[in-house]
């Protein structure tokens, strides 16, 4: 068969190896003697015709030159391996499509998932929560709706997407915290924002396991409060790990209850005289706004989910 005298040449080059490494060890125990005798008596490199020096150098020359021909007989054995395997993805392609196989096992119909449903080129990434309408086996689409679009949105009613894979990111099992990942502290995750559905950057504070709870305790980015970040709680199953690239704004803050006990959005317009017409629009906390200045439009409310009316008092 052809395909002997491969496998002949792979035992003879495991082989090889293996003799290899051995050698190496046998010399790194000679250069640590060589080591401890002269850490313990220094002086003997003064003494006429000692060659200590010259027998460590060669013993380092031998070590390199047993490792240099290690990495030529692995590469050449890496090589053998893979004409043995059939032709198929590589291992970072199989990796992604591994990866994509667990998230399609983990989206089932009518579950609710994160969704980044900005474009590609986007300046920062909007990620929400979304429910499992339908996958499309044959465009691998994962098609979705957004239950609670914000007023700022076309139409302002529910909104259906098709995303590929790589825009969707299912949650943790609520029924089951002991197989779920937990994030340590300092680590960057992305979380479910309190009060709404909308994601946003924030850094661990403290596990659930340490607060023998199921929620972690977290510190949104550019939820500013008085000069300093607040520590908010989030369950463990609204936390997933933060997309690598992901683009956040760095120009928006939140509005929390310190601020304002609601907020008011102008929708209006000035006419051609100059003055004011429009009406003002009273929404819950928990929103995000622009710095001021930082837009023509003064205020740029990115999807506030969760949106209530205010009780008048």
């Amino acid at each position: 068969m052809s395909s002997s005298p491969d496998i002949a040449g792979i035992l003879d080059n495991t082989k090889e190896l293996d003799r290899l490494r051995k050698e190496q060890e046998e010399v790194l125990v000679e250069i640590n003697k060589m080591h401890k005798k002269l850490q313990a008596t220094p002086e003997i490199v003064e003494k006429p015709g000692d060659i200590s020096l010259s027998k460590l150098k060669n013993l380092y020359i031998q070590a390199k030159e047993l490792s240099e021909s290690e990495v030529t007989v692995s590469n050449i054995l890496l090589t053998q391996l893979d004409s043995l395997l059939p032709s198929g993805p590589t291992g970072q392609q199989r990796r992604k499509l591994e990866g994509n196989e667990q998230k399609r096992k983990r989206m089932k119909v009518d579950t609710d998932v994160a969704a980044r449903v900005t474009a590609e080129d986007a300046e920062k990434d909007e990620w929400f929560v979304v429910k499992v309408i339908h996958f499309d086996r044959e465009t691998k689409e994962v098609e979705v709706l957004d239950e609670e679009p914000g007023d700022d949105e076309e139409g302002g009613g529910q909104r259906t997407y098709k995303l590929s894979m790589s825009c969707i990111l299912p949650f943790p099992k609520r029924n089951d915290p002991s197989s779920t990942q937990e994030f340590i502290p300092g680590k960057h995750v992305l979380a479910v924002y309190p009060g709404t559905t909308a994601l946003y950057k924030a850094t661990v504070i403290s596990t659930p396991r340490k607060r023998k709870s199921d929620e972690y305790l977290l510190e949104f980015d550019d939820d500013e409060e008085d000069g300093a970040l607040p520590q908010r709680t989030v369950p463990f199953h609204k936390v997933v790990a933060l997309p690598e690239g992901h683009r956040h704004s760095t120009t928006n803050r939140f509005i929390t209850s310190k601020d304002h006990a609601s907020v008011q959005l102008n929708i209006g317009h000035l006419d051609a005289n100059g003055l004011y017409t429009g009406q003002f629009t009273t929404f819950a906390l928990c929103g995000f706004v622009r710095a001021q200045g930082d837009a023509d439009s003064g205020v740029d409310r990115l999807r506030q989910k969760k949106k209530v009316e205010a009780k008048q008092q």
